[in-house]
């Protein structure tokens, strides 16, 4: 379904991301000296690649949207050196958005989604841990 392309995240870590047929995302990456495999535990209906971002210690933080029957729900997964934590972090009713993530020096996550309503009307939302 996607993968996403070959990335230098920093100096020496080197990332895919693809997704299985059973709608689970696969984050690959490879820290300069071992890859590192980390399945994603929650298959999803997921409507667009997730974006990835890897905190301080090299682990992948996930942002996704998917569908669930006529709502649609953006989830943010990372894994935190042991397991995957997820949760829904918005739900509503959509006809289309456009994220953008990124980790700050502290690894806290920001969020920001821009959604456009069914009338053509948009919203944009700003979420933090």
């Amino acid at each position: 379904q996607f993968v996403y392309d070959t990335k230098s995240v920093e100096d020496s870590l080197i990332a895919f991301l693809y997704h299985l047929n059973n709608g689970q995302p696969v984050v690959v990456a490879f820290d300069g000296e071992t890859w590192n495999v980390y399945q994603y535990p929650h298959s999803y209906s997921i409507r667009d690649t997730p974006y990835l971002q890897f905190d301080s210690s090299g682990y992948p933080h996930l942002v996704y949207t998917n569908d669930s029957s006529d709502d649609e729900a953006v989830r943010y997964g990372f894994f935190n050196g042991t397991y995957w934590e997820s949760e829904t972090i918005f739900y509503g009713k959509l006809s289309k958005t456009q994220l953008s993530f990124a980790l700050d020096d502290m690894d806290k996550p920001h969020v920001s989604l821009c959604a456009f309503g069914e009338h053509g009307w948009s919203t944009l939302y700003y979420m933090t841990k």
